[in-house]
């Protein structure tokens, strides 16, 4: 593209290939049912956390291993392959609140983080574990920035009032950073 930067991150565990369900839409690791949008992929309802009200729920709930085998095969490769000649990103795309709200559904999610539901809070917290491994490899295998991905503005302003960011996500973000350049200081977020 031109660009003085290589974007690397998490693949699929080697081996795996998503199940298809009999609309031809792909099921990820997260159990989220998934069909070719005109840009992205898009979550087709029900989500499969739309069920979530307790801490229970997302303790029953079992993510993906981050650290699964084979998961780093291509960041491996391009890193070899580029790392000395261009920057490397790694990418934490989905790091909590993008990955909650497309396994909840948006306007469940909004209204429980409003709410106080008591799963939120655990739910922030098994997010930021997910990507934090993710992140902490990559930044282990030498990548020189960090892409966290999250998406909390619209046109017009945040979704959530800085003040349920700042209480809700804030904590959870520096941890992240604070984790990855212990890791290597010099990293770029």
């Amino acid at each position: 593209m031109g660009s003085d930067c290589v974007v690397v991150g998490a693949s699929l565990p080697r081996g795996y290939e998503h199940p298809v369900n009999e609309n031809g839409h792909l099921i990820n690791e997260f159990n989220m049912t998934l069909r070719q949008g005109p840009v992205y992929m898009e979550v087709m309802a029900p989500p499969p956390m739309a069920h979530f009200e307790t801490t229970a729920d997302v303790e029953a709930f079992e993510f993906p291993d981050p650290l699964a085998e084979g998961r780093f095969d291509d960041a491996a490769a391009y890193i070899k392959k580029y790392g000395d000649e261009y920057f490397v990103i790694g990418d934490m795309e989905l790091t909590m609140f993008d990955l909650m709200h497309l396994s909840v559904g948006m306007e469940k999610l909004l209204m429980d983080m409003a709410l106080g539901k008591p799963y939120v809070e655990a739910l922030i917290e098994k997010t930021k574990n997910f990507s934090l491994a993710i992140g902490k490899k990559l930044v282990s295998m030498g990548v020189d920035g960090i892409w966290a991905g999250d998406d909390f503005g619209a046109q017009n302003g945040m979704l959530i009032s800085p003040k349920m960011w700042r209480t809700l996500f804030k904590e959870a973000y520096r941890e992240i950073y604070a984790e990855l350049k212990a890791i290597n200081p010099e990293v770029v977020i």
